[in-house]
């Protein structure tokens, strides 16, 4: 009789079981390593380098959502926002928890004025993990999309006390909070129905900037506003009522 823990006979891994083990650990290694290389090609620029190396991930293993992940990149990189949205779909079809295929299908989303469902892929991510800065940021850009002052504020909170003082994106982000915070009891600012919305504020609901009207050349046209070089030039005399140009 066998010991206690003992394994009755013939109830040990088939040889065809131990070569498909082996086979699947082979290729899941091929994949990683072609993920890291084409990580390694976008952090270079090189994204048709990285799209070939995240195809090739998904030959080796086709469920592998951090090759899907590679793959949107690259194809947003190339400006192939529907490849990269179809790739990002993808991998969250397979690991709903994908750090870089949701916030990218986010970004995407955002993109396309669909600002419901890029919330709700940042709010998971940000409920996964907390301290990551980016699915604030990303959450933060649908927010002032669509008006949300009041939740904006504590998105903003959640930033500023996990931004270094010398990242890229603090002046834009501190022009942003100037202007939310005064808002945040003012009740509904705007209506977004889709990707299409209204507001009296000047917010641009699908590039999430503000906007104007200005005179340029004579004619009235529609004048975007980066929100941390918010000022105009113009040439000395352009107060007369007839000018060739202007600068705004």
């Amino acid at each position: 009789k066998g010991g206690k823990g003992s394994s009755p006979p013939g109830s040990g891994a088939s040889q065809a079981d131990v070569e498909r083990a082996i086979k699947e650990a082979k290729e899941e290694a091929k994949s990683k390593t072609l993920i890291d290389i084409a990580n390694a090609d976008l952090d270079e620029g090189r994204y048709v380098s990285a799209r070939r190396r995240a195809e090739e991930a998904l030959e080796a293993n086709p469920n592998n959502a951090d090759a899907y992940a590679v793959l949107g990149a690259a194809h947003w990189r190339a400006g192939d926002y529907v490849g990269s949205t179809e790739a990002y779909e993808k991998a969250i079809e397979i690991d709903e928890k994908n750090y870089g295929a949701a916030l990218g299908l986010a970004r995407n989303l955002q993109a396309a004025g669909q600002h419901p469902r890029a919330l709700a892929l940042t709010e998971a991510l940000i409920d996964e993990d907390k301290d990551q800065l980016d699915p604030y940021l990303t959450k933060l850009q649908s927010q002032y999309a669509t008006l949300d002052a009041k939740g904006a504020i504590p998105t903003l909170d959640a930033i500023f006390g996990r931004m270094p003082a010398d990242h890229p994106q603090l002046s834009l982000i501190q022009a942003q909070a100037a202007f939310l915070r005064p808002l945040a009891e003012a009740g509904e600012l705007g209506l977004v129905e889709g990707s299409q919305g209204t507001s009296d504020l000047g917010i641009d609901h699908a590039i999430n900037g503000k906007y104007t009207g200005a005179v340029v050349g004579g004619d009235f046209v529609r004048a975007l506003l980066l929100e941390n070089i918010e000022e105009g030039q113009i040439r000395k005399g352009c107060q007369a009522q007839k000018v060739d140009y202007q600068r705004v």
